[in-house]
């Protein structure tokens, strides 16, 4: 009995959250470049690999590098104009409905000069409604040094608002510290390659996202809802205003990732679908 006992205590106190596209699954095809579906890199060099099979887990992982010996790859969580990445990445980010503890991870970081870390930051927002800004809920940073195979990872996240729950998050990556000063330069002109595969949350224990189905994941950006949909199944998406009355009513086929909401009004809305796959949660259209 007391061996039962000491393997009960010792399970550990935590609980995994999806991440949009953690996993480095599904991707976006534009013009010059294939991109992680829901993320954003700062430059078409900097995804010089781009998706690759050489990966921890699944069907593929993500690369960015490093350019012409000096600048450094960027990926954000999200979108943002690309060239604006270095400062203000913290202006991009992804809905959360709940509060993470950390961000885990597994990455590669190969071809780099003696000293090189690669940077990983996390921040959670929540717009204030008085001021009409976002504020700082919790952040967490830390450099990952050179790694030949997949090595995993794990962000602290430091709570700033204990009891308020963030409303998005943002997640970047840069392939060196830049910020840290001159960097020597590479033998190459592509180097400092950072690989990224199974990105996850980390809740406290009993913590579970409200009304969240892991095989679908909807955020808004540029007055689009993007549309992710693992599991490749119809269902019917409705949009509500926040004092509960039917805005929109809408079927999405597995083929459609994206719904224009452009003629909606600034303010906030809860988003509710109904069919094979379950989700629940708010948005705030600008």
């Amino acid at each position: 009995m007391k061996k039962i006992l000491f393997y009960i205590f010792c399970l550990p106190l935590f609980t995994s959250a999806q991440l949009l596209n953690g996993g480095m699954e599904t991707y976006t095809f534009t013009s010059n470049d294939t991109l992680p579906t829901g993320w954003m890199p700062d430059s078409h060099f900097s995804t010089i690999p781009g998706k690759t099979n050489d990966l921890h887990s699944g069907n593929s992982a993500f690369v960015i590098n490093a350019w012409y010996y000096y600048s450094p790859g960027m990926l954000v969580n999200g979108t943002l104009a690309q060239g604006s990445f270095l400062f203000d990445w913290v202006k991009a980010g992804t809905p959360i409905s709940t509060k993470p503890i950390s961000l885990k991870g597994f990455y590669k970081y190969t071809d780099v000069v003696a000293g090189d870390s690669s940077v990983v930051k996390v921040l959670l927002k929540k717009r204030n409604t008085t001021t009409l800004k976002l504020d700082t809920i919790g952040f967490g940073i830390k450099k990952l040094p050179a790694a030949a195979s997949y090595t995993n990872f794990e962000v602290s996240i430091t709570d700033y608002s204990v009891g308020m729950q963030p409303d998005s998050i943002v997640v970047f990556f840069m392939s060196f510290d830049y910020l840290k000063g001159t960097q020597p330069g590479c033998v190459d002109s592509y180097c400092r390659y950072l690989y990224l595969d199974d990105l996850s949350l980390t809740l406290p224990v009993g913590i579970k996202e409200a009304g969240k189905d892991n095989s679908i994941s909807v955020y808004y950006s540029n007055n689009e809802l993007n549309i992710i949909n693992e599991r490749s199944k119809t269902f019917t998406l409705f949009i509500y205003s926040i004092d509960g009355k039917m805005i929109l009513e809408k079927e999405i086929d597995p083929a459609q990732n994206k719904l224009n909401v452009s003629e909606l009004s600034k303010g906030v809305y809860i988003i509710k679908t109904k069919g094979e796959v379950n989700l629940q949660q708010k948005f705030f259209k600008d």
